[in-house]
């Protein structure tokens, strides 16, 4: 699965002083395809792209078009439009983004649009182009009772280029730079060509769901991913005693839940303590320790799914990658609960993975000196087992589990993020 790269940095002609109207045009993909639904897709990105901006101070309105959404930038909102652009690649739901000048429908008139045009044109095109360069005009008349032709406005509109600003040469088949004009009901847009956005669903619009959050690098890549195809999410993660707020922000876990906040928006980090377990388990237990551990974290997360109306648990197995993650393990840790357990990372190797959480902004963060549970409980658990022994062993070892999962979720600690930064929310708390 595909995380675009950042645009590489370049002079941007949105952020010169211009009397031109700034937005940006936004696209999405499957949203297209949800027949009846679709408007409820369309207000879920809208609403989720309003609440990123303005938790970023971005002064916008997001307003909802045909087949498109548009972000109306003020003209007194300085923020650079490549910090804003950068915003809008982490927002689920958008396939790609153009920032534009526009002009209303006032310019619809084909005298005042052609001198329009020509004159946003040249302002996008003030920049020096390489060496041996060349430029093409598109334009798309969406809008069919604006009587100029597409093919004269586009010459028309190169020969204003050419005359008027560094760039000379035309290519019309393998420009470095193409110029744009949509030509829509609601006005004319002119910008140069389109940066890859997120894609996938909008935020809410697939359900909710808890990931099982450890320090390491998948986990942190299987919730963004998540929150990638439309689920709000919010994680656990277990420490082998309990901790208050203020230790809980030191860890490199908190910084790992503030980064996935920027894709997945609002969520809360719950860290439970798995201090009752590891007194119920003599050592190793013959190899099955991580086993179990795994078989009670899916209970527990179970219970606290329940809880906060999860449908389903997120874990970052990969099939085979270590002695925990064989098939045979992966089904015995599934039959410990009713709850499904999503793994989007199952058939993807370690680069893989590796290269999503970079693209992410995870990976650095994962590396940091942190010992996660799997990695305290065992260093070298079974490689297959069966989940009618591993019962048997928690009936002898743990007669009562529902008590033991209870006086675990009576210890939760809860800290709340939204679009990257910490904030305080009602139901936070620093657990019994």
């Amino acid at each position: 699965m595909s995380i675009p790269s950042p645009a590489p940095a370049v002079a941007d002609p949105f952020d010169l002083a211009s009397p031109f109207e700034r937005r940006i045009l936004v696209h999405y993909g499957e949203v297209a395809l949800k027949g009846r639904n679709r408007i409820q897709f369309e207000q879920s990105l809208q609403r989720t792209l309003h609440h990123r901006l303005r938790m970023a101070d971005v002064d916008a309105t997001v307003e909802l078009r045909h087949d498109r959404l548009c972000v109306r930038l003020p003209p007194a909102q300085t923020i650079p439009m490549s910090n804003i652009t950068a915003l809008l690649r982490e927002v689920p739901g958008i396939v790609n983004f153009a920032p534009a000048f526009h002009a209303g429908v006032s310019a619809l008139d084909p005298e005042a649009g052609r001198v329009w045009l020509g004159r946003a044109l040249i302002a996008l095109a003030a920049d020096a182009p390489p060496p041996g360069a060349g430029f093409a005009v598109r334009v798309n008349r969406a809008y069919k009772k604006f009587p100029l032709p597409s093919t004269q406005l586009e010459r028309e509109l190169g020969s204003a280029i050419a005359l008027n600003t560094p760039w000379k040469r035309v290519d019309l088949t393998t420009p470095a730079r193409t110029f744009h004009v949509d030509i829509l009901r609601d006005g004319l847009y002119c910008h140069i060509g389109t940066q890859a956005g997120l894609g996938g669903l909008p935020l809410g619009s697939a359900g909710h769901v808890l990931a099982l959050l450890s320090g390491g690098i998948d986990s942190p890549v299987a919730a963004c991913l998540m929150a990638k195809r439309g689920c709000t999410v919010d994680l656990l993660h277990m420490t082998p005693s309990h901790l208050v707020q203020q230790q809980i922000e030191e860890t490199p876990v908190a910084a790992l839940a503030q980064q996935i906040s920027r894709y997945a928006q609002r969520c809360r980090l719950f860290v439970l303590p798995y201090t009752h377990f590891d007194l119920a388990i003599p050592g190793d237990a013959d190899g099955y320790g991580l086993l179990l551990f795994r078989r009670f974290l899916a209970r527990a997360g179970a219970a606290l799914a329940w809880q906060i109306r999860a449908r389903a648990m997120v874990s970052g197995d990969s099939l085979g990658q270590v002695a925990s993650q064989t098939l045979e393990n992966l089904v015995s840790t599934s039959q410990a609960t009713d709850m499904p357990i999503l793994r989007p990372l199952i058939a993807d190797d370690k680069q893989e993975i590796i290269n999503l959480a970079r693209r992410l902004g995870t990976y650095a963060l994962s590396l940091a000196p942190y010992k996660d549970c799997c990695a305290l409980l065992s260093r070298n658990p079974r490689t297959r087992s069966r989940a009618k022994h591993l019962a048997a062993l928690e009936q002898e070892l743990i007669p009562d589990y529902p008590a033991l999962i209870q006086r675990t979720l009576d210890q939760q600690t809860v800290l709340t993020y939204d679009c990257g930064r910490r904030i305080d929310a009602p139901g936070d708390s620093d657990g019994g």
